[in-house]
């Protein structure tokens, strides 16, 4: 019987697990999950939608027998402050003053269908899948405030607003993914699993503005800047990515995936230079304020992930997994022929499920995760979630 999969929604926040100062650089993470897999600390077995593909094509036999659709709702909620140190006569610290408060969101959404037949002891599964590779999304606005005088008794603005300090990038990648699994029960105690996916980045566009959009000029408040207003467009390119499961009669489930590096360039870009003060890359410099990137490099390191997990039998199963993930190193260029080298990085993630004996599951991850650039700190994050099935549709 045909099994309709009619709604996945997927809530996700950026609060633990990124910046978006360098979106236009690096790009935000390309490995969207569900939120079953999300709540689970983004563990790879936990996954049970199309987002395989590129997570680990060997787990699309999880979409079960027959044929599904998905639809895929998620977002990210960037917070930026910006501010500086107030100390007393003494030196001692009082607090911090925010001069800049932003935030950055981004929703997106995609499609999946798959399909899958079972002949004897082998399952063959397929899918197609429409979702994004990467965000570059950035929204900066610093407020110009100005002066007004006001004689006694008349009520006044004395620090009126004049405009903002602008700098916001718009574009994104998607991808259009394929893939096949293929199920195979060797005996009562031993099932492998194999996977492969093909995935298409077409061309695209990236749109930088940097400008200072104010009603009223008045000397001595705006800063110098030399306005850009530029869109960048990309080629297009794809890549593979492989998996493999073992899945044993005791509940043990092994499981590898790779997807190697890949390249998205403009026909022409100018990079960024490097803050010698903060060892980071910058996009403003010089004495009159300018946007110092033209065009698109963008870089997907290559991934590589291992993964174990436990599942227990009964009224109210339990599943552990665990997931150890690697992200390699690269190297952006930088202008006068610098090198700025993103680490190698590494990642652990838990995730524990149990189903209550009123088949509600209550979920919780932990996730640890270095960073690739080598003055920020790793990040320890909590999660935690739900479900609901009503019929065909699950939320």
């Amino acid at each position: 019987m045909n099994k309709f999969l009619l709604v996945l929604l997927a809530g996700f926040t950026s609060a633990g697990y990124s910046q978006f100062l360098f979106n236009r650089i690096t790009g935000t993470d390309p490995y969207l999950v569900s939120a079953r897999s999300f709540a689970l600390g983004q563990t790879t077995y936990s996954e049970n939608s199309t987002r395989l593909l590129l997570i680990n094509p060997a787990g699309l036999w999880r979409l079960g027998d027959g044929f599904s659709s998905e639809y895929h709702l998620g977002g990210n909620i960037g917070l930026e402050r910006r501010g500086f140190d107030l100390k007393d006569f003494f030196g001692d610290y009082l607090t911090t003053s925010d001069y800049v408060v932003n935030h950055t969101n981004r929703s997106f959404s995609g499609l999946g269908i798959s399909g899958s037949r079972t002949y004897g002891t082998t399952q063959v599964s397929a899918a197609l899948s429409v979702d994004p590779l990467t965000s570059f999304a950035y929204k900066y606005l610093e407020e110009i405030r100005g002066k007004e005088s006001c004689d006694d008794g008349i009520i006044c603005n004395k620090d009126p607003l004049l405009g903002y300090h602008r700098l916001e990038t718009r574009g994104q990648l998607d991808r259009f993914s394929f893939g096949l699994g293929i199920r195979y029960k060797l005996d009562d105690r031993f099932t492998l699993n194999w996977g492969i996916a093909y995935h298409k980045i077409p061309e695209s566009s990236v749109h930088d503005i940097f400008m200072a959009d104010t009603l009223q000029i008045m000397d001595g408040y705006l800063g110098k800047i030399h306005p850009a207003d530029n869109v960048e467009n990309t080629q297009g390119d794809g890549f593979f990515s492989y998996g493999f499961e073992l899945n044993t009669w005791k509940g043990l489930h092994f499981s590898f995936a790779f997807d190697p590096k890949l390249i998205i360039e403009s026909d022409f870009n100018t990079p960024s230079v490097l803050d010698s003060s903060s060892g980071l890359p910058l996009f403003i410099a010089g004495d009159t304020l300018s946007f110092q990137i033209e065009g698109v490099h963008y870089v997907k390191p290559s991934r590589l992930s291992l993964g174990v997990g436990y599942t227990t039998h009964g009224t109210t199963p339990i599943l552990v997994t665990v997931d150890y993930t690697v992200i390699d190193s690269y190297s952006l260029k930088l202008v006068n022929n610098q090198i700025f080298h993103m680490l190698r990085s590494a990642s652990w993630h838990l995730g524990l499920e149990y189903i209550t004996t009123s088949q509600i599951p209550v979920r919780v991850g932990l996730v640890f995760k270095q960073s690739p650039f080598q003055v920020l700190d790793p990040q320890t994050v909590f999660t935690v979630g739900s479900s609901k099935s009503f019929g065909d549709l699950q939320v």
